[in-house]
């Protein structure tokens, strides 16, 4: 793997070699890893903890904030155990400052809205995504589909009918547009349309996406899957 083989070569090289965007992007790309790993069914959870106290180190070596490495430590804890058992993760992460190795605020958001609507705490849910469902992100391309699709139940388990439809719609539209992020976000839409009792909707939803699915391998498209079902 090209980038394990850059990891290693910056793990055993004297930093002052590599400029400060060459550190950069290899922190950066070191956050990609962890997500890659957990998003695919090839890598144990001991793999991916090892590589996880890997970037920790390399964070550490780098004299960068560890921001990152908390939001990766939670993404972890809440795959390999529930969102339940990794509270303690998520609330060290939410103390953490960002830093310029952060992902972008709305993403964040994102995640930590999802993991409170998991929860079923739907109502910090939503406080937590609001904002960015009326400002965006400009510059990231996974929003605003992402928080959308992180909030769109929160909001109808609260009794926000008429903004879940709205979210809902444009959630469907962003979804459909942008194959990329299709699987993740298209997968709060048929929850959506089977929790409103928009069986309809739903299964013609359903039916226009099953040729974009090649077999459900990665996590996203196995949520996408367990949603459709």
């Amino acid at each position: 793997e090209p980038l394990l083989w850059l990891l290693a070569c910056w793990d055993r090289e004297d930093t002052k070699w590599w400029t400060q965007e060459q550190t950069f992007q290899v922190l950066w790309q070191n956050k990609w890893l962890i997500s890659s790993m957990i998003a695919s069914p090839d890598f144990s959870a001991t793999r991916i903890r090892q590589q996880l106290r890997a970037m920790s180190r390399r964070y550490e070596r780098a004299h960068v904030g560890l921001e990152p490495v908390l939001a990766m430590t939670w993404r972890v804890d809440a795959h390999v155990h529930g969102h339940a058992a990794s509270q303690a993760s998520f609330e060290a992460w939410v103390a953490a400052e960002r830093t310029q190795l952060s992902d972008c605020a709305a993403c964040i958001a994102a995640e930590r809205a999802s993991h409170l609507a998991a929860l079923g705490r739907h109502e910090e849910a939503v406080e937590e995504a609001t904002e960015w469902l009326t400002v965006g992100a400009p510059g990231c391309d996974a929003q605003p589909s992402g928080i959308i699709a992180s909030v769109v139940e929160s909001l109808l388990e609260t009794g926000r009918v008429a903004q879940a439809t709205t979210q809902h719609l444009r959630g469907r539209r962003l979804a459909w547009a942008d194959l990329s992020f299709f699987f993740a976000d298209s997968a709060a839409v048929l929850r959506t349309c089977a929790r409103s009792g928009n069986l309809h909707r739903g299964l013609r939803l359903l039916h226009e996406s099953l040729p974009r699915l090649d077999g459900a391998t990665s996590l996203v498209q196995l949520d996408w899957a367990a949603a459709a079902t």
